[in-house]
């Protein structure tokens, strides 16, 4: 197999955990929500990103994509593996207020960039789904990828465990900064 489609595959399942962990922590929230937070104009990046487009067409999705709606349907996106990280990354005010403490909002924060991480700086200062060329993403570093992947694994798992716990170890903080480091987040840890 080569690095890309190792590269493919490992993203892939990361990706559905994270997925299914977000789809079911935010569930209460956004099964209630009368407003739409995915817009059409964001699912352009799967069109354009090579390692979407790789992604896409070694998962692909029910149906095809909509010039009007994009991915998206009356449902919800019908994207299960390959969406762009920003799908992730957006956490709405009713979200952000409805954690407990400031910990818990961090934690949040730190679970809507994980997808983000593992394609961070993948070649030449350009995220992974940034690459349009399909020579530059040949040369992509399997080894670096793997390093941000097992770094927001990692993270994913003390997320995980802190919403369980409600606790995190110093150990977990530091998994936690590596993927988004806030000097609030330092002073929540060192207390």
């Amino acid at each position: 197999m080569s690095e890309l489609n190792r590269m493919i595959a490992q993203y892939a399942v990361f990706e559905t955990r994270v997925q299914r962990y977000i789809r079911n922590y935010f569930w209460p929230y956004c099964s209630t929500c009368a407003d739409a937070c995915c817009k059409p104009d964001f699912c352009q990046e799967t069109l354009e990103s090579i390692f979407l487009t790789f992604l896409r067409e070694a998962y692909p999705p029910p149906a095809s994509y909509s010039q009007e709606n994009g991915w998206v349907s009356e449902t919800g996106c019908i994207l299960k593996i390959g969406r762009p990280p920003v799908c992730y990354e957006y956490l709405c005010d009713e979200i952000m207020a409805a954690q407990p403490t400031a910990t818990y909002q961090y934690a949040v924060n730190v679970l809507s960039k994980l997808i983000s991480h593992v394609g961070k700086r993948a070649h030449r200062g350009k995220h992974l789904v940034e690459i349009l060329d399909r020579k530059e993403i040949a040369v992509v570093k399997f080894s670096y990828f793997e390093n941000r992947l097992k770094e927001a694994e990692t993270a994913f798992a003390s997320v995980v465990s802190f919403h369980k716990n409600d606790n995190l170890s110093t150990l977990n903080w530091r998994d936690l900064e590596k993927i988004l480091f806030s000097p609030k987040a330092v002073k929540m840890r060192i207390k």
